[in-house]
């Protein structure tokens, strides 16, 4: 299905796995497209003027999130901020004798992968299990630490189900056992209040695209900077990012990233009460006119833009394709196109089949009232269509 944002008629409800650039955000971006366009390594007075925005961009997105302008790691995305802030500790891991890795099974597949790959180099890894809400369990997390227990990665927040984990009491833990504690906060940022100094965590990832920046652009945030926490490149080859990052600078990526995560800061409270008030609206119609439907996660403590929902009995491969011009997609957008169930899905109880009869609707700044009704009509009639 071809879903262009120019027909009357299309419905985006995909959310959580990318957003449209706002205009605003655009619009910062566009002179270093051909007018600011100095690399931004450069030594001549071009190059220098192009790195001081990327430095003030840089000091911004610090701001936004509590941190140091020097804690930031410039990338291409949350994904490489994940493999950056595992793998870059690989060397202190073994070299301390920490070969002990702590996730939750609920992790997005950038980190669970990449931890169960560190077992053919020796490490140890207990995949923490959730609740039928998708919630760890303190009692649980904290049984799970061990002498030689290094790293723990959990996320903020789940980019399927939408629940936000408690973060802060396990970065607390993790605190006091001397841990490694990093958070995927790709879907936190923007859409919950995220600071690193309640948080606590010594590494964070970051990324544009899910607050209304652009693609390819994203950061690692870490404590006290990487060289004193002691983190190995992932690429050589240059002096980029103090040596962590080498490669050109995307300036206007790196631009666009700022803007929206100030907007995203400013508009949080409008962006998520209008997102409450139109899920609560859709759930109400998609429940009223729907038998065998209900949500997937806990109700409390998820993203205020989320809705992923079970619906007996139907494919939602079938359900997906006759949505004509309404975009909702069956798990995370890395893995969606993927024949095995959700592991998100599985590992909050649900069946291989009550994962496939299950969508994620996401809603957005961008999303109308308008669209809400269409949409939920549109799903309605699909659904019966199917089951008739």
């Amino acid at each position: 299905m071809s879903l262009n944002a120019q027909q009357d008629n299309a419905i985006y409800f995909d959310y959580q796995s990318t957003t449209p650039v706002d205009s605003r955000v655009l619009q910062k971006m566009l002179p270093y497209f051909s007018e600011k366009f100095a690399n931004a390594s450069s030594a001549h007075e071009f190059g220098l003027s192009v790195d001081d925005d990327v430095e003030e961009a840089r000091e911004q997105i610090a701001l936004s999130i509590g941190a140091k302008k020097n804690e930031i790691v410039f990338t291409s995305g949350a994904t490489e901020s994940n493999h950056l802030a595992l793998s870059s500790l690989i060397d202190l891991l073994i070299s301390s004798n920490k070969r002990h890795i702590i996730v939750s099974a609920i992790e997005h597949k950038s980190v669970l992968d990449l931890a169960i790959s560190l077992k053919k180099k020796g490490f140890t890894l207990t995949i923490l299990p959730v609740t039928t809400s998708g919630f760890i369990e303190l009692d649980v997390f904290k049984n799970s630490l061990r002498k030689d227990t290094g790293l723990v990665s959990i996320m903020t927040a789940n980019n399927e189900i939408g629940t936000i984990q408690p973060i802060n009491e396990i970065a607390e833990q993790c605190a006091i056992n001397d841990l490694i504690f990093h958070t995927d906060a790709a879907q936190a940022i923007g859409r919950v209040p995220f600071d690193v100094n309640e948080t606590k965590c010594l590494l964070a990832s970051l990324s544009a695209h899910k607050i209304y920046g652009p693609k390819g652009v994203g950061a690692l945030y870490v404590r006290g900077n990487a060289s004193k926490m002691g983190l190995l490149p992932m690429f050589l080859g240059g002096n980029q990012e103090n040596g962590m990052r080498s490669g050109t600078t995307n300036v206007p990526g790196i631009i666009g990233f700022a803007e929206a995560i100030r907007i995203a800061k400013f508009e949080i409270e409008s962006d998520n009460s209008k997102a409450r008030r139109q899920l609560k609206t859709l759930w109400d119609k998609l429940k009223n006119e729907i038998d065998g439907i209900k949500i997937n996660g806990g109700i409390e403590n998820r993203l205020p833009n989320n809705l992923n929902v079970c619906i007996e009995g139907v494919d939602s491969d079938a359900l997906i394709s006759g949505l004509a011009n309404v975009a909702v997609s069956n798990g995370s957008a890395c893995t969606a196109r993927t024949i095995t169930p959700s592991h998100v899905l599985n590992a909050i109880g649900l069946s291989d089949e009550e994962s496939r009869s299950s969508i994620r609707i996401g809603v957005g700044r961008n999303t109308t009232d308008l669209e809400i009704e269409c949409g939920a009509r549109k799903i309605i009639e699909q659904v019966k269509r199917l089951r008739g």
